[in-house]
């Protein structure tokens, strides 16, 4: 290398370095997702992300910013500009790609004492149609039917009642003040204040 081309070299080495680091730092940027992730979802579908999910994603990508709503209805999730929405199952939209989140949840059948001690404790499922059951409406405005299952054998029981509700902790406090037997996901049940369990579904 002649003088003046070692000279030339001294001077652009350190913008050659600036360069390298600066594509460094872009290429480091792409493979870190960063931006904010916007889900749609009942109470109990966030109440499940953040226990399963939430702690996860955000230990490893820290620059990325999740927004859940929970305004307790089903909308259109790509026309609402969400990236993912919680549903049960059977509202799944059969264009919508569907993965399982934390595995198949249980749900107990709980009453006041008070309820138990004038109607009866029911002893199968289908003893629940002699009751006054708390109804769940879905998002979808279909009435839920509880589900059973006992060694591989499938109930579902469409029950009755003069109650209609859509939202899980409304269904709780309806069952403590006796208004009838509400269906409710087991990891709700943890309080003294809490209906006594009759049957797990």
């Amino acid at each position: 290398m002649t003088e003046v081309g070692q000279a030339l070299l001294l001077r652009v080495q350190p913008l050659i370095k600036d360069l390298d680091t600066a594509l460094g730092d872009i290429e480091s940027h792409r493979s870190k997702p960063s931006g904010t992730l916007r889900i749609n979802s009942n109470l109990i579908g966030a109440r499940v992300l953040l226990q399963l999910a939430v702690p996860k994603f955000l230990a490893r990508y820290p620059e990325m910013h999740v927004d859940i709503v929970t305004e307790g209805r089903l909308v259109d999730i790509v026309a609402s500009g969400f990236d993912a929405g919680i549903r049960l199952a059977e509202s799944v939209p059969k264009d919508m790609v569907a993965v399982a989140l934390g595995g198949a949840d249980r749900f107990v059948a709980v009453a006041a004492p008070a309820y138990l001690k004038k109607r009866g404790v029911p002893r199968t499922p289908l003893e629940l149609l002699q009751h006054s059951c708390i109804r769940y409406r879905m998002r979808s405005g279909r009435i839920y039917h509880w589900e059973f299952e006992r060694r591989d054998q499938s109930l579902d029981v469409d029950v009755p009642g003069m109650l209609t509700l859509d939202e899980d902790r409304l269904m709780i406090d309806a069952a403590i003040e006796g208004l009838g037997i509400a269906c409710s996901a087991a990891r709700r049940q943890r309080s003294d204040c809490e209906p006594k369990t009759l049957c797990r579904a």
